[in-house]
């Protein structure tokens, strides 16, 4: 199993054209633990379940961090809603939105003039930046970049899996998706 995030690694760090610190700091994230067990509840369309019972049914879940007031943040979001249609997972794979905003309205009041979606994922408001500050010990840079972890919360790729191909081969692979 070791030989997966070693993969990871080297896809990574081969097809961004990193800088030899940046890879040092992406290979050290991989299989580090991503607190994410601070919130009480996920919402959900128009509904919320507890955050214990949201992650029993989800072995694998790409966290994505965005904040109220930054200008590409509901770009990404958009871009998430819809270009994930287009990646094949299993069932047991979701994507939590992690959004430090004072609600979800403010986030999404931010989106004027941007298509507006069919929300298929999941969110939580973090208004006091607790995400942050729990996972200072990883790179903001990485954490901007979107995190795969797995059930134990350990990251397990770096970045969006419909970025590239050889990201939504790497993605396939760990999920165990078929393509």
């Amino acid at each position: 199993m070791r030989t997966i995030p070693l993969l990871c690694f080297a896809i990574l760090a081969g097809c961004s054209n990193q800088q030899p610190q940046t890879a040092r700091e992406m290979e050290k994230v991989i299989n580090k633990y991503l607190d994410v067990m601070m919130f009480d509840s996920v919402s959900y369309g128009n509904g919320t379940v507890s955050f214990a019972d949201f992650r029993k049914q989800y072995e694998f879940i790409s966290v994505v961090f965005l904040q109220e007031g930054c200008a590409p943040c509901y770009p990404k979001f958009v871009e998430w809603h819809r270009k994930m249609e287009s990646v094949s997972h299993p069932e047991n794979y979701t994507t939590l939105f992690i959004i430090n905003a004072g609600s979800y309205k403010h986030f999404t009041d931010g989106s004027v003039g941007y298509e507006q979606i069919d929300e298929r994922y999941y969110h939580v408001i973090d208004p006091g930046n607790r995400f942050l500050r729990n996972n200072s010990n990883i790179p903001r840079w990485i954490i901007d970049r979107t995190l795969l972890i797995d059930r134990e919360n350990k990251i397990k790729l770096i970045g969006a899996p419909y970025s590239t191909e050889d990201m939504t081969k790497v993605f396939h692979l760990i999920t165990g998706t078929k393509e």
